[in-house]
C-alpha cells in the first residue's frame, strides 16, 4: 500500500496531453517513476483531449483543468490559485508551467502563488 503522506507530489501545467515534445517528456517520466514515492499530476489549460490522457490516468495520474484565456492571461493566475486551494495543495507545493520555449516555476506560500524564476532558459 502507498503511504500518500510521504509521496513527493509534482504538478506539471501543460496545454494538453497531446503528442508533443514536452508531453512526451512528462509521459516518459510517468512511465519510469516509482509511484510509491512520487505522484505526478497535470493541469491542462485547453479543452483538447490529448492522445496521452488515457495512459496517464492508467499510470495513476490526475488531470486537472484550468483554462488559459489568452485575452486575459491574469485570469489564469487567479483560477490556478483557486484550483490549488480547492485541491488542498499544501504550503510549499512546487509546480512548473511548461511551454515550448520556457518554464514558469511557482510555489505556494500562504495565500500567494510565488514565481521562482523568469524563464526556463534563463541563467540563474
Amino acid at each position: 500500500m502507498v503511504d500518500k503522506s510521504k509521496q513527493v507530489k509534482v504538478l506539471y501545467v501543460l496545454g494538453s496531453l497531446s503528442y508533443g515534445g514536452l508531453e512526451t517528456w512528462v509521459m516518459d517520466i510517468v512511465r519510469n517513476i516509482d509511484r510509491k514515492e512520487i505522484q505526478i499530476d497535470v493541469c491542462v489549460t485547453t479543452d483538447i483531449k490529448g492522445e496521452y490522457e488515457e495512459e496517464f490516468l492508467r499510470n495513476g495520474g490526475r488531470i486537472l483543468k484550468c483554462r488559459l484565456n489568452k485575452k486575459n492571461p491574469f485570469s489564469f493566475y487567479n483560477n490556478f490559485k483557486k484550483l490549488l486551494h480547492k485541491e488542498k495543495v499544501p504550503e510549499g507545493f512546487y509546480t512548473e508551467v511548461l511551454r515550448a520555449r520556457s518554464a514558469r516555476r511557482y510555489y505556494l506560500r500562504g495565500d500567494h502563488l510565488c514565481h521562482v524564476t523568469r524563464d526556463g532558459h534563463d541563467d540563474l
